[in-house]
């Protein structure tokens, strides 16, 4: 056991895997040092007393996000980030991790990481623990220098990004594409999250998750005001459609952040058309924007229907000229033609549904639809007539 705690870790140390190794030598357990998005850092050797999760860990140089979504289930991260106190985290058999200790590592009032200590073997006294939280203090300054490190590293990610939604196909982005651990001939999308106004803090929490728990799928995003702009590896997701309610419903669970729309442009294959999987995705929130009660739950192209043609019509084609005799008939007679119109077209003709939502009769409605045929000169019961006749007043509402 350890018998003092007066700064035996101020002592120099050439990096952060020799700190590790000394922080394990005084508390006699073994040591992982992480930054704050969860990527190792440095180690402690640990001989015969490591569990599946630490290994784990080692391996693929993060902690496993089914291992980060519990921590964050369980409160232990949110603990975390919340008290500069060692917090004990006890044994979760289904992932084969043992009990650990562990302590944040702060500046001011930002988390820069934590130092875990997995103690199964031989539990942590309180004065290994006093010592734990002078090992945060100390390994402050090492993470000072990778946070500013890789907040470079990010803006440089940030302009890669806007580089390549905006269709820079210059040879610089070619040779820049390793920021992103991406081939030239990748096939991505681009997916786009609109928020409700976000201060800083909530911005954070947000690129703390992507990094944390989204790094292998989401190679890049940036922040525009409001708009946070992914790029998803295709690999990476089961579907586009998955992926946004995946995505959309762990932010509001762990952040309570209100997202207003979400949706995703098409696969591409190569950097070159990436611009165009972005302003595919930008053409889908725009139709979203003007009509937002059609296409509430339309997060793709293929989703949009034949709102898909809505901007391709020709400015000044004109309506069909029953809608305005039905508007004027309506206006002299004081009925309601026009709404029953709207509503049977949103329906595709489906007279039960039209008829529920009016609260009438079907026979009422059909009494409806034969002066509706009479005043406006069309037949409803004809697909193409009635497709037109849902473009027609799509049109009036541009």
């Amino acid at each position: 056991m350890t018998q003092t705690t007066s700064h035996v870790f101020r002592q120099p140390f050439r990096s952060l895997e020799e700190f590790a190794e000394m922080v394990s030598y005084y508390l006699h357990c073994p040591v992982t040092i992480e930054d704050a998005n969860h990527q190792l850092l440095a180690y402690s050797t640990h001989g015969d007393g490591a569990d599946k999760a630490r290994i784990s860990t080692i391996i693929s140089r993060r902690v496993p996000e089914k291992l980060i979504n519990r921590f964050w289930k369980d409160g232990i991260i949110p603990t975390l980030n919340q008290t500069r106190e060692p917090v004990r985290v006890p044994e979760i058999k289904e992932f084969d991790l043992g009990s650990r200790v562990a302590v944040s590592i702060w500046k001011h009032q930002e988390v820069l990481g934590y130092i875990w200590v997995s103690d199964h073997l031989q539990k942590l006294t309180d004065t290994d623990l006093l010592l734990l939280k002078e090992a945060a203090a100390t390994a402050k300054q090492e993470l000072l220098k990778l946070s500013r490190q890789r907040k470079q590293t990010h803006k440089s990610r940030t302009e890669l990004l806007w580089q390549l939604i905006l269709g820079d196909e210059s040879e610089q982005i070619h040779s820049e594409l390793h920021l992103a651990q991406m081939q030239p001939d990748e096939r991505v999308f681009v997916s786009l999250f609109v928020f409700e106004e976000q201060d800083e803090e909530a911005r954070r929490h947000i690129d703390y998750m992507l990094q944390a728990s989204y790094q292998d799928t989401i190679p890049l995003f940036l922040w525009d005001e409001h708009q946070l702009v992914c790029l998803v590896k295709a690999d990476g997701v089961q579907s586009r459609h998955y992926f946004l309610k995946k995505l959309t419903g762990q932010l509001q669970e762990r952040f309570v952040i209100k997202q207003k729309e979400s949706c995703s442009g098409s696969y591409v294959a190569g950097f070159h058309h990436i611009s165009e999987s972005y302003q595919e995705a930008k053409q889908i929130l725009s139709l979203k924007k003007r009509y937002p009660e059609e296409l509430d739950t339309a997060h793709t192209f293929s989703d949009l229907g034949v709102f898909k043609y809505i901007d391709q019509i020709p400015q000044g084609t004109k309506v069909h000229p029953g809608i305005e005799r039905i508007v004027e008939y309506d206006k002299k007679q004081g009925t309601q033609l026009y709404e029953t119109l709207v509503l049977f077209l949103k329906k595709d003709g489906n007279t039960n549904e039209v008829a529920k939502q009016l609260h009438v009769h079907v026979n009422t409605l059909t009494y409806r639809i034969k002066r509706l045929e009479s005043i406006g000169r069309f037949l409803l019961k004809d697909p193409a007539q009635r497709m037109g006749l849902y473009l027609d007043l799509l049109l009036s509402r541009k």
